[in-house]
């Protein structure tokens, strides 16, 4: 756990939530043990709001966020030496993980680390994941002080929205939410006894979909990974 960088991520969402309340935020930590004592600290500031996810880089995959907050939890010791593991990030794989946890962000990431490109140790940089995470670090802290790499303008004529299966749903049923908390579901249904369930729907999520088998099998089985209830809804019926 690393207490002061837990600190930083509390602030960093406060400034978030004031500049853009709309945006939906997640926390990716490096271990569980920083999840929970981010949730712990974020929950006693009374920062609280179904747009803050907090997940480790065991169970980010599939969700997709606003904006990112990636707080490793790891530092050098007293003596200034790097001597962690870094647990997952340590392990073979590491590099699918890696980034599985930098891409989940839509406008922006923010890095909070305690730990510098220069501090990690040769011997350590022989695992291809802590090679790929000095790399990155390194990218990021050059990024912090000036920016070289623009923001991507995207255009295209791909999917039309004069129709969509989602915004009928929403005019039809005050049931149905936009308020996601994944990429994964197109919209959440909330029933009287306040449970909800995740609605799929066919047009968008098709064409947005690498594959059928991603929207048709993929999707639902992260959903119930995550312990989502889901249903699918055809625009064939509408």
């Amino acid at each position: 756990m690393n207490k002061s960088e837990a600190d930083a991520v509390v602030e960093k969402v406060k400034t978030i939530l004031e500049k853009s309340s709309v945006d939906s935020i997640g926390i990716v930590t490096g271990n569980y043990f920083q999840m929970e004592l981010i949730r712990e600290k974020l929950w006693k500031s009374g920062v609280q709001s179904d747009k803050i996810k907090v997940r480790n880089i065991e169970n980010v995959q599939g969700d997709e966020f606003d904006q990112v907050i990636l707080s490793l939890g790891y530092a050098a010791n007293r003596e200034g030496k790097l001597v962690t593991n870094f647990g997952l990030l340590g392990k073979s794989a590491a590099e699918n993980r890696l980034n599985v946890a930098i891409t989940r962000a839509r406008k922006k990431m923010h890095v909070i680390s305690s730990v510098e490109p220069e501090d990690f140790r040769p011997g350590q940089l022989n695992n291809p994941g802590l090679a790929l995470l000095r790399e990155f670090l390194s990218w990021v802290k050059s990024q912090s002080k000036a920016r070289t790499v623009p923001a991507p303008e995207v255009a295209t004529d791909g999917f039309e929205l004069e129709w969509s299966l989602k915004n009928l749903l929403l005019e039809q049923d005050k049931r149905f939410s936009l308020q996601i908390s994944s990429g994964i579901m197109d919209l959440v249904r909330t029933d009287e006894q306040d449970e909800q369930c995740a609605i799929l729907t066919d047009d968008q999520r098709f064409y947005d979909s690498p594959t059928a088998k991603a929207a048709m099998a993929y999707h639902p089985i992260l959903l119930e990974e995550k312990g989502w209830k889901w249903e699918w809804k055809w625009s064939r019926r509408f």
